[in-house]
This record gives C-alpha cells, structure tokens and sequence, in this order.
C-alpha cells in the first residue's frame, strides 16, 4: 500500500497522494492503523527513501547501466520525501497524560493514556522487552491496561521506535 511499492513508483506526481487507494483509506480509520501507517511511512523516509541512502545506489546503478541514468531519480525522491514529512501529523513527544499517584484500591488494573507521535512504535516498562498491549484511539493518543497489585511503587514507561531505539 505505500505508494513507492507500486508499479507506477516513478510516475506519481512528487505531490501525489500518500494514500493511494480506497482500501487503504478505509483501513486507516482506525486510529491504530493510522498510527501505524504514518509510523512505516516515517521510518522509510528516515532509513531509505532519502538521497543520502538512495544517492549512491543511484549511483552504482548507473554505473552498470551505461545508457540509463538512474541518477535522475534522485531529485524525484527528494521531491517526494519532503512532501511526505510535510504529509505526517504534527509531531508531539512521547507523555503520560493520566495524573499520579495512582490509588488502585482493589483493582487489577489501570488504565493510563497519553500521547506519543508516529515514531512510537512499542510502550513497555522500563526494563522490560515486552511491549504493552496499546491502543491508539488517534494517531496522537494512546490508552493501555496495566496490570497492578499493591506491591508496585513508581511505573516508569519506555516507548521505542521502528528500529527499537528509546
């Protein structure tokens, strides 16, 4: 679905639609797909869709392809790379929104929202490798359930990005 895995990757307007199909566009109103879309969308901007990765492959194409200039894509991905950024929903930093101390009495469980941007990939606790069961109720906000019992003080949470980076 990302407009670059297609057929007609070089055809599109740089400004073309990053949402290129219905499908896709029904898919993301759900707020967990969005977030997740924009997410991907992110990474490859920032890991591969860019001339300083593209730039010398571009190059090195071109060498083994005398009669073609692949170079010239080059300027099609810078084009296109910055009017995706410009596409990615305002950028805000990774925060817990719900006011502590927490009194869970008798329950189970706590329920703690906040926001986060598209770079959030997984919430865990700190020290743990296992992410947290999170749900994005818009691409910005994020609610979880976290299992509690009267033993546990401070929760400190962690969120990562695509690459597994704090």
């Amino acid at each position: 679905y990302f407009p670059w895995d297609m057929d007609f990757t070089f055809r599109l307007r740089s400004d073309g639609a990053l949402v290129a199909s219905n499908d896709l566009a029904k898919m993301l109103t759900d707020p967990n797909n969005e977030h997740a879309y924009f997410g991907h969308l992110l990474d490859i901007l920032d890991t591969t869709f860019n001339l300083d990765y593209m730039g010398p492959w571009l190059e090195h194409y071109s060498s083994l392809l005398p009669r073609q200039d692949l170079t010239n894509f080059g300027r099609y991905i810078a084009m296109r790379s910055e009017f995706a950024r410009e596409q990615l929903p305002p950028q805000v930093p990774f925060e817990l929104a719900t006011d502590g101390p927490i009194d869970v009495g008798a329950d189970r469980s706590v329920t703690l929202n906040g926001i986060g941007w598209v770079d959030v990939r997984e919430i865990r606790l700190a020290g743990s490798d296992q992410p947290l069961d999170v749900n994005w109720t818009s691409v910005a906000d994020w609610e979880l359930a976290l299992p509690v019992d009267n033993t546990i003080g401070e929760i400190v949470l962690e969120a990562t990005n695509l690459q597994g980076e704090l």
